[in-house]
């Protein structure tokens, strides 16, 4: 077998583990690692990509070679960096055969991990556009999973109770991972999967709840609007899409926020930014930039 095959198998393999590792978990807790699940799950987040789930295939069983955008599309699905598709992260000892320099699983990923903390901590634009685009899908994933009337619907703190209940129960069970998947072997909680309908909220937990989506969705909507207020500074742009996303966004916070019941959780109205997020987003919107050259 030549080299090139080897490294493209070896290749297969990580990506393989690595779907099944890091398949995301729907809500009624089941794994979605299947090739098919990833290749749905790529297609939501990267549109325009060409990964599907007979590529998947092709490259899992080393029978193409895994182009950087495909690397990219599945990384991006999966939330985990792109060293991962490269690293065997079960036998973080063993050489790597895709260096040839002799070094293991562990020196490269720590190498390339610590490479995006050095980015991190001297690129202070970058990780503030990072941080926009963070706070601006925290932002919408809060409006979507907690809706506000008053308090947050007491359907929201149900679920919200079931979700954290299912998160502590899969932290509570011993997991083996093969390259057929994940599978449990038993827990040290002896308590049942948790079921999504057998939980339902009080009056005071919608309160409490209600009490912390308050302070996230201020704390968010005043983070976004300091990092567009410091990317405006220094003559950066945002795309026009992604600044329609934050200004359709901070306004539904800014409903949401107004029609708290204020009195019922005992918090005082959040306080504003000086200038509008219209203002702020027009000094960044890249239309608005470039018609100034």
């Amino acid at each position: 077998m030549s080299l090139t095959n080897d490294r493209e198998k070896y290749i297969g393999a990580c990506v393989r583990r690595a779907r099944h590792r890091w398949a995301p978990i729907d809500r009624d807790g089941k794994i979605r690692g299947s090739r098919e699940d990833l290749a749905k799950r790529v297609k939501e987040l990267v549109p325009n990509s060409l990964v599907t789930a007979d590529v998947l295939e092709n490259i899992e069983t080393g029978r193409t070679r895994l182009k950087l955008s495909d690397a990219l599309d599945i990384a991006i699905a999966l939330g985990v960096p792109l060293v991962n598709l490269f690293v065997d992260v079960q036998k973080p000892f063993e050489n790597n055969p895709l260096f040839p320099d002799g070094k293991t699983n562990l020196q490269i990923y720590d190498e390339q991990r610590l490479d995006d903390f050095e980015l991190q901590a001297e690129d202070t634009d970058f990780k503030k556009a990072g941080r926009l685009l963070a706070d601006t899908n925290k932002l919408q994933w809060m409006l979507k999973a907690y809706p506000v009337h008053g308090l947050v619907d007491i359907s929201a703190v149900a679920e919200h109770k079931y979700r954290m209940a299912l998160r502590e129960w899969n932290n509570s069970q011993f997991w083996i991972y093969t390259d057929k998947g994940r599978f449990r072997m038993g827990g040290y909680s002896k308590t049942p999967q948790p079921k999504r309908g057998e939980y339902s909220a009080t009056k005071q937990e919608q309160v409490e709840l209600s009490l912390k989506v308050f302070k996230v969705l201020v704390n968010t909507v005043n983070d976004i609007a300091k990092n567009l207020n410091w990317l405006g500074r220094y003559a950066y742009c945002i795309p026009d899409e992604m600044a329609d996303r934050i200004l359709d966004a901070v306004a539904e916070a800014g409903r949401c926020v107004q029609s708290f019941d204020v009195d019922a959780i005992s918090v005082s109205q959040p306080k504003y930014w000086d200038v509008s997020f219209e203002e702020l987003v027009a000094r960044v919107r890249k239309s608005n930039v470039e018609s100034l050259d």
